[in-house]
């Protein structure tokens, strides 16, 4: 990984707190960094998680489609559920990675921030190897090859330079990422992430929540899919209401 564009630490003079979420009409300008989150933001793996807990016996084969955010309860509240449940993402984010879907909507927004100068830096918390595996599995290799498959890093395509992406061993680490690299904006799909007490207070938070279930409030800007963020940042047609 090569040097980021700034150092910026963060700490208790940037905590990320209901008083800190600024509503002021905004848009970003040329040049601005936009960060993302990766998994389940930008690659969609509800299938994916539903077909695999059916294949080790963790769900009946008749359940109907879930989305993570409703798997993971079901899965950690059985016997030996959390070891299942590092278990089921290894496979999901290692072996089954090739068969993820770009999250509808995300290539529409990918391209309009390529087409008006912005640019994307994608941010993802991924271990290097997969956690409880029978054997070992890069998953950021695996990572890497999906989104040269979807055409993240290919002109035509969305042009997002290699050097753009970044893979965190852990929260804080992304954290401090998304302060270094000096991001205008993040989204990502996960609430905790976005109100963690030292996220840096100047990165306007959107949180993607496509589940069927209320949508939370916080610090964030949440939507239900990737349209109302393309609005929210763009001003473009507001999508229909879901």
């Amino acid at each position: 990984m090569g040097p980021l564009p700034s150092e910026k630490p963060i700490g208790h003079g940037n905590r990320g707190t209901m008083e800190s979420l600024d509503t002021r009409p905004w848009s970003p300008r040329a040049g601005d960094r936009i960060g993302i989150d990766l998994d389940n933001t930008l690659a969609d793996h509800d299938h994916l998680f539903v077909e695999v807990a059916r294949e080790w016996g963790l769900l009946p084969s008749h359940s109907g489609p879930l989305a993570k955010s409703q798997l993971r309860p079901l899965i950690r509240h059985r016997p030996q559920g959390e070891e299942r449940w590092i278990a089921l993402q290894g496979e999901v984010y290692g072996r089954r990675m090739t068969s993820a879907r770009l999250m509808p909507g995300a290539a529409s927004f990918l391209d309009r921030c390529r087409r008006q100068g912005l640019a994307p830096w994608i941010i993802s918390h991924k271990t290097h190897y997969a956690v409880l595996a029978s054997e070992p599995l890069d998953l950021r290799e695996a990572a890497m090859a999906w989104m040269a498959q979807q055409g993240f890093f290919a002109d035509p395509g969305f042009a997002i330079p290699r050097e753009r992406v970044l893979f965190a061993d852990d929260r804080r680490q992304k954290l401090e990422l998304i302060a270094r690299v000096g991001c205008a904006c993040f989204i990502d799909d996960l609430e905790e992430l976005l109100i963690d007490p030292v996220f840096p207070t100047k990165v306007r938070r959107f949180l993607l929540h496509p589940a069927p279930t209320p949508l939370p409030v916080g610090p964030f800007q949440a939507c239900r899919h990737w349209q109302e963020i393309e609005h929210a940042l763009f001003h473009t047609s507001r999508p229909p209401s879901s």
